[in-house]
């Protein structure tokens, strides 16, 4: 299952996990939605793409059961992009 990232803008501590590549199931808040890589969840930051991860990946799991996945990263935002 290849899965979309998204970050809003004035929240990049919020990352949206979807399989829709649009992310258009996203809620409007925080959004607007950005799109900031594709792939699984554990690798869509880093840009490497990983599509048979065990659906036993927490965000998988949120993912295939509702269609996408919202977290906060509790870094602050300077860590966030790195």
């Amino acid at each position: 299952m290849t899965i979309s990232l998204f970050r809003p803008a004035k929240e990049p501590d919020v990352f949206g996990f979807t399989v829709d590549p649009t992310g258009s199931n996203l809620p409007a808040q925080p959004g607007p939605w950005q799109g900031a890589g594709a792939g699984t969840a554990a690798t869509s930051y880093a840009g490497t793409n990983l599509d048979g991860l065990a659906l036993s990946d927490p965000v998988m799991r949120a993912v295939k059961q509702d269609a996408f996945y919202l977290m906060r990263s509790g870094l602050p935002a300077y860590f966030a992009f790195r």
